[in-house]
């Protein structure tokens, strides 16, 4: 089982992206080992930071970013 590192202080622009960098790599070595429990839990943590980016006056571009982040991560793995 993984656990996903949190920063802290995610207000910051750059602590937003490098938390987009580290939930990505994440997310991929997730798929690689097919742990369906990280998976899940890393959908709750996009799901949330982009709600919580979404919350944050000012921050229409961090919601952007994580809104790109969750559509790229989540898109391929559904079947239509």
């Amino acid at each position: 089982m993984s656990t996903i590192t949190v920063i802290s202080d995610i207000r910051s622009p750059d602590n937003q992206a490098l938390e987009r960098q580290r939930c990505e790599q994440a997310w991929q070595q997730a798929v690689q080992s097919g742990d369906r429990h990280a998976l899940g839990s890393l959908r709750l943590h996009i799901a949330d930071a982009t709600a919580r980016a979404r919350r944050t006056p000012g921050a229409r571009e961090q919601w952007l970013a994580w809104m790109l982040l969750r559509c790229a991560l989540l898109l391929p793995r559904r079947r239509f």
